[in-house]
């Protein structure tokens, strides 16, 4: 089994953007990787995005390219990057995920959102995989 590489970002999201826009890309993107074999989530808040996306290196590295060119968002910051021998969220090609702050390790990613939203990457890896891996599993059960 070769190594998952995982990618997760902050953006801010362009003012042009409608709801009806927004949900119609995650449809689209939830399609396109599925077909591509890329799994992740996005939570939106107060006009800003964070995304998470995983997949085979190569395809992530292709995809995060198109995206940090995408004119709905700007401001793009990669606030963690590595490789797991599995998936955060296997069965999620594109989550639309509500940050609840009563779900584990949520208060600690909103700091790492917050820190996005300041143009600060996050700057512990580790850290940042252990919040990521609390909040998905707490996320996945939720939504189950």
């Amino acid at each position: 089994m070769s190594p998952i590489y995982h990618l997760l970002y902050t953006s801010r999201r362009a003012e042009s953007l409608t709801e009806k826009q927004l949900v119609d890309l995650i449809k689209w993107s939830a399609d396109w990787n599925a077909q591509h074999h890329i799994t992740g989530f996005l939570i939106e808040r107060e006009g800003y995005f964070m995304q998470l996306i995983e997949g085979k290196e190569d395809e992530i590295i292709t995809l995060f390219t198109r995206i940090e060119s995408d004119p709905r968002h700007d401001d793009v910051i990669i606030q963690a990057e590595g490789t797991s021998n599995a998936r955060l969220v296997p069965d999620w090609h594109m989550e639309r995920v509500k940050l609840d702050l009563s779900m584990p390790s949520s208060a600690e990613l909103l700091e790492v959102y917050r820190r996005g939203r300041e143009a600060l990457p996050y700057t512990h890896r580790e850290e940042i995989m252990r919040i990521l891996e609390q909040f998905t599993s707490a996320a996945r059960k939720k939504s189950s």
